[in-house]
């Protein structure tokens, strides 16, 4: 084939056919895949979901890489947004909330390996523990995403059997379920409990991974209920990552997120999260040097014409 040839060069670059071999690393690649910044904002078009494809080829590769996609189209908002703290000020009464999904999804990760495997025995009570809870409040260990704030009722933790001393561990729960529109009140220790029994079962020997992508969809710039929503989205993943960082855990909450969509939310700690999470995708017109569009060119031409190496 010549280059005059081909036709239809950036046919490839649609969202549904990511393929590895054209895929050309943006700066923020590294750190998002060395964990290290969990949010990565960009204009439309400019590929953050090429960022999620290739978290999902790694994961696909790599034995010890697990990820879990959350996409929000056709997702139960009205369900989620009604799980709040209500004792919590309007921009930060979702931070709870979001945090329960995205750990009930790294619960459902570790629960995927098993548990008597003889290269990690440590932990293993922790995970019988998860899938527990899991099960008790779902059914199964293995359940879609979307389903998380649709249940009629919940088993939450209610308060510790033994006062919890400075620095001590939560020790044991007492557990009950209560119904859907209670939940939000529950939120605190039933959280606290999870990341407690996460810290212990997770292995460090592997990695773990959460992307949240397609947030865009349903964003209405006069829908306070949504950004506030958004808001505590952002929060959750900083408390995520600093719980991770404080624990040297192997995890990373990504989210992917329209820039306009970020520049409109004003809460109170967006610039301390700005200059220690934020990743801007942002590629250049110049024809070298760090995110230019120029490699991305080249590689697609080089894998139609297929020149390999060259």
């Amino acid at each position: 084939m010549q280059l005059a040839e081909i036709k239809n060069l950036g046919a490839v670059a649609t969202e549904h056919d990511f393929l590895p071999e054209y895929f050309v690393p943006p700066t923020s690649w590294a750190a998002v895949r060395s964990r290290e910044h969990p949010i990565i904002i960009g204009r439309k078009g400019t590929g953050k979901t090429a960022v999620r494809y290739a978290l999902r080829d790694a994961a696909s590769t790599q034995p010890t890489v697990f990820l879990s996609e959350l996409t929000f189209k056709d997702y139960p908002w009205a369900l989620h947004n009604n799980v709040y703290d209500r004792d919590a000020p309007g921009s930060s009464r979702y931070m709870k909330t979001w945090t329960l999904l995205m750990l009930v999804e790294l619960a459902k990760l570790r629960v995927r390996v098993d548990p008597s495997s003889s290269v990690y025995v440590s932990g293993t009570a922790s995970v019988a523990e998860l899938s527990d809870f899991l099960v008790q409040t779902w059914g199964t260990t293995q359940f879609d995403y979307k389903e998380t704030f649709k249940r009629r009722q919940y088993r939450v933790a209610r308060a510790t059997l033994a006062p919890q001393l400075a620095g001590a561990a939560l020790g044991s729960v007492e557990w009950q379920r209560v119904e859907a529109a209670s939940l939000g009140g529950f939120l605190t220790l039933t959280n606290e409990w999870l990341k407690e029994r996460l810290a212990d079962a997770l292995r460090d020997d592997h990695e773990y991974f959460l992307v949240l992508d397609e947030l865009d969809i349903d964003f209405g710039r006069n829908n306070k209920t949504f950004a506030d929503s958004l808001i505590g989205l952002l929060l959750a993943a900083e408390d995520i990552m600093v719980w991770a960082n404080k624990l040297k855990l192997p995890i990373a909450t990504v989210v992917l997120l329209r820039d306009d969509i970020y520049a409109s939310l004003q809460f109170a700690n967006k610039n301390k999260i700005t200059m220690s999470l934020v990743e801007a995708l942002q590629w250049n017109a110049g024809l070298a040097g760090p995110d230019s569009l120029k490699p991305i060119i080249d590689q697609r031409i080089r894998g139609r014409l297929e020149l390999d190496g060259v």
